[in-house]
């Protein structure tokens, strides 16, 4: 039997996701950083990825300013962080430095790669979406991608990658120590 659930609280229904910290840069190239679990791709030729961001974040504005971004997939063992750059502002704060987040230079765009990610995708923002809701539609045309050789071959090594999965909230958990082909 189904409970009912407030439909404004149907989102937890649609996780996990997998969680990522977007990184942005200011006009000054001061790094951001934001986790984001609402991603996904919309494109493959060409290829683009969206995501969706409230237009009161400190990153939309700096995604305004500096129109280009990072997706850094980032394994289990940064879930706390990750909580962390997602629930505090990068107005008054350095949120890679009090993370303790490591950085470096990405290959094509301005912002930041976290040194401890399995994954990156380098994007340009090829436009906003604003629908008139909570949130807006980031679209990001992918320009370069980066993985792991050791743990994504053609698709993620499940038994090796421990990928962080946003639950909704404070939660999170990994994926499944093994792959199944149906």
């Amino acid at each position: 039997m189904k409970k009912e659930i407030l439909k404004e609280a149907f989102t937890p229904i649609l996780h996990p996701y997998q969680a990522t910290i977007i990184t942005t840069v200011s006009k000054q190239k001061r790094p951001n950083a934001i986790a984001i679990a609402w991603i996904i791709p919309v494109s493959i030729k060409p290829p683009a990825l969206a995501f969706a961001i409230r237009k009161q974040r400190f990153t939309y504005k700096l995604l305004k300013e500096v129109p280009e971004f990072v997706v850094n997939i980032v394994p289990f063992e940064l879930a706390k962080e990750t909580e962390y750059v997602g629930s505090v502002s990068g107005v008054s704060c350095d949120k890679l430095k009090d993370a303790k987040l490591k950085t470096e230079n990405a290959e094509i765009v301005l912002p930041p790669v976290i040194k401890k990610s399995i994954a990156h995708i380098e994007c340009r923002v090829k436009e906003i979406v604003d629908l008139s809701l909570d949130h807006v539609i980031i679209v990001g045309e992918v320009l370069k991608a980066f993985a792991d050789n050791d743990i994504f071959e053609k698709g993620w090594k499940v038994k090796d990658a421990k990928l962080l999965l946003h639950l909704g909230g404070s939660y999170f958990t990994t994926n499944a120590s093994r792959k199944i082909k149906v």
